[in-house]
């Protein structure tokens, strides 16, 4: 849709309430995912920020090791001699498959449920436990890193295997630390963070594979974490030809005709554009109005 903002004279885009967004349950997140979009959540408000957000934030990932005599608090701190292929490798092991043995544990959470199954990195990637994850090490030479280059993987719409998750997150997980260390700790998902769509959908398919939910591809995941509804090509032209309509009928002051424009998915009245009239702005919203409060 095309908009038209004149301060005293039509809506702004805060005047209309927005829909609050969707939020689930910690319990469904941290222990029983039954949908892809459960995954994501995981992958990106826990796992994703844990590792390169703010250090201080809550966070409800367990972050106990096996060894409980082990003097180290949290194991999403790394050892002064660890290497990063150790590090990303034992990270991986506790959340897919550490983390997924202490939730079996709780015999009554799973009487009703399909049992999910541990992920190890020896079992998917065999040859990264050998070769210290060498075996893929490739150049990236493009200015944004980004996994899916590294490995040659081309197509975002293709569904990747666990195999290829599984070294997709180590790669994204490596090239944070060496392309963007400085960056980490004050790190926010964005969906136009390219290697930070690839790191979060990695995750959350490795996740899902877990417990029996159909994995997706990036194009699909991206849209899940980023609330993306995909505009098509077209539809971007359209609105974007409207926009420089209205922006012809500002620049000429032509008040009276400008026009709110939506563009319909079906067509009514055989017409796919519905022009009308621009509504007037809300007295009571707190971005255009000045509302003042007596104390």
């Amino acid at each position: 849709q095309v908009t038209v903002h004149v301060k005293g004279k039509t809506e702004c885009y805060e005047c209309q309430p927005k829909p609050i967004p969707k939020s689930y349950p910690v319990c469904t997140i941290t222990s029983t995912p039954s949908k892809f979009v459960h995954c994501i959540v995981w992958a990106k408000e826990l796992l994703f920020a844990k590792l390169f957000g703010d250090k201080n934030q809550d966070n409800d990932l367990n972050v106990h090791s096996k060894d409980g005599s082990s003097s180290k608090l949290d194991v999403f701190e790394r050892d002064v001699d660890e290497d990063l292929d150790q590090y990303a490798q034992r990270i991986y092991d506790h959340v897919f498959g550490y983390n997924i043995e202490v939730a079996l544990e709780n015999e009554e959470t799973w009487k009703n449920r399909r049992r999910p199954n541990p992920v190890y990195i020896r079992d998917t990637l065999p040859e990264a436990v050998k070769q210290n994850g060498s075996s893929w090490d490739c150049s990236n030479d493009h200015e944004e890193p980004s996994a899916m280059a590294s490995l040659g993987l081309t197509n975002p719409q293709e569904i990747w295997t666990l195999a290829e998750n599984s070294r997709v997150l180590l790669e994204a997980f490596k090239l944070f630390f060496e392309k963007r260390e400085k960056e980490i700790g004050n790190l926010v998902f964005d969906k136009d963070d390219q290697l930070a769509v690839e790191f979060v959908t990695a995750a959350a398919n490795i996740r899902a594979h877990s417990f029996g939910i159909p994995l997706h591809s990036l194009f699909e995941a991206k849209g899940v974490a980023g609330n993306i509804v995909h505009a098509v090509a077209t539809t971007n032209a359209i609105i974007a030809g409207l926009i420089v309509i209205e922006a012809i009928k500002v620049l000429q002051d032509d008040y009276k005709n400008y026009r709110m424009t939506y563009c319909l998915e079906h067509p009514t009245k055989k017409l796919l554009l519905m022009p009308v009239e621009p509504f007037e702005p809300n007295p009571s919203c707190y971005v255009c109005s000045e509302v003042f409060c007596t104390v």
